[in-house]
């Protein structure tokens, strides 16, 4: 299976749209059936996406759980390590390297907002995919 590998890059800077768009992200893929792991840099921002699932929507419900070994496993898992098998499907990268375990997953997608330091850690990151025979896309949102 070839990683399909897009980055997702928003005209506006901040945390706060990346995190909208991931909550976007995962709430299309659920509505298709998809398994996702949403991949974190930290502890404190799987807590910071996981209030956002939680109220993102008025009305709406994602099945969500933060990511621990030996719980039974939800659609939408959030973690900082690589996807467990059940969670290959979609991996969502918020953090600011190349995920390990990518290459397991049928689709990665990398959320990128206009900062600049966001923007310089996300070429390093392309590069990386390229240079390990992916094709990774652009998508101007």
């Amino acid at each position: 299976m070839a990683t399909r590998i897009e980055f997702y890059v928003l005209a506006t800077a901040g945390e706060a749209a990346c995190l909208a768009t991931a909550c976007r992200l995962v709430d299309k893929a659920r509505s298709q059936g998809l398994s996702v792991w949403i991949r974190t840099a930290s502890a404190a921002q799987s807590a910071t996406i996981d209030r956002e699932l939680w109220t993102w929507r008025r009305g709406s419900f994602i099945a969500h759980r933060i990511h621990a070994p030996g719980r039974r496993p939800w659609p939408v898992l959030i973690g900082t390590g690589a996807p467990p098998e059940s969670h290959r499907a979609l991996l969502l990268n918020l953090a600011d390297d190349v995920p390990d375990g990518f290459e397991a997953c049928a689709r990665l997608i990398e959320i990128v907002d206009a900062r600049e330091d966001v923007l310089a850690a996300s070429r390093a990151r392309y590069k990386v995919y390229r240079d390990r025979g992916f094709a990774p896309s652009t998508v101007r949102l």
